[in-house]
């Protein structure tokens, strides 16, 4: 969030208390905070009182620091990735090509 708010300590602990804000530790706990803030995101940021925007971001917060410990993805080097990306889609160098020249209104040197 860019803009500082003034958080009523007392809503806040009332919000907080409907679920337990800690490290989340087991998928249980996952499971039921990721609700929790789909909810809260889905409601939409400009709907949100104070309190929530700040509840919001501790559990992305906590929610990031658990996939981030749990689920991680290993560095792919950028090639690799657009391999992926074009074996998924089914698109070949040629049409990579075709797509960079149009996008950019340059033609690529042939021997590229």
């Amino acid at each position: 969030m860019s803009v500082t708010l003034t958080v009523d300590p007392k809503k806040y602990a009332l919000l907080a208390n409907r679920i337990v804000v800690k490290a989340i530790e087991t998928e249980e706990e996952y499971d039921h905070i990721v609700p929790a803030v789909e909810q809260l995101i889905d409601k939409g940021e400009d709907r949100l009182s104070p309190e929530e925007s700040a509840l919001l971001e501790t559990m992305a917060v906590l929610v990031q620091a658990c996939d981030d410990r749990h689920h991680f993805l290993p560095p792919v080097a950028p090639n690799e990735v657009l391999a992926y990306l074009m074996e998924t889609s089914g698109r070949t160098a040629k049409d990579l090509l075709t797509q960079v020249r149009h996008g950019h209104g340059q033609k690529l040197p042939k021997t590229f």
